[in-house]
């Protein structure tokens, strides 16, 4: 699956402890943004992002953010949304410990990527179920 730096951006500043509604407040932005997205948005043969690909998104976010309220974390820290090429949506938390990146796929079977790093010598990358992805951003929250 390829990213590239595309020509929409949904870009939020970090926000610690995000109440319910600023996440549906950017989940809301970012599902006006890609509705305006056609076949080719970018000019080199870009996908939509279909609606499921979204849902996935919404459905990962809110789920994540009870996992972390459960495990007595907080909420989580909204993320950066970018839409990919390849009809993806890719997710970018941004701190100043470490930075995580995860590409939810459009194909309901294949695997999400994340990578994540502390910015020095901590990297972790790979593929994983999305409903396992929840470990990894815990993962950062405790070590990075």
């Amino acid at each position: 699956m390829t990213t590239s730096k595309s020509l929409t951006t949904i870009k939020i500043e970090k926000i610690k402890k995000p109440k319910k509604s600023e996440l549906k407040d950017l989940l809301d932005d970012f599902k006006r943004e890609i509705s305006d997205l056609n076949e080719d948005w970018d000019g080199e043969g870009a996908k939509k992002i279909i609606e499921e690909t979204f849902k996935k998104v919404v459905n990962f976010l809110v789920d994540l953010n009870q996992k972390c309220r459960k495990a007595r974390l907080g909420s989580i820290i909204l993320p950066q949304i970018f839409p990919g090429t390849a009809g993806e949506i890719e997710l970018q938390w941004n701190t100043d410990r470490f930075k995580l990146v995860v590409i939810i796929p459009e194909n309901e079977k294949a695997t999400a990527i994340y990578y994540a790093t502390d910015y020095a010598d901590g990297k972790i990358k790979g593929t994983l179920e999305l409903e396992k992805l929840y470990q990894i951003y815990i993962t950062c929250l405790r070590m990075f």
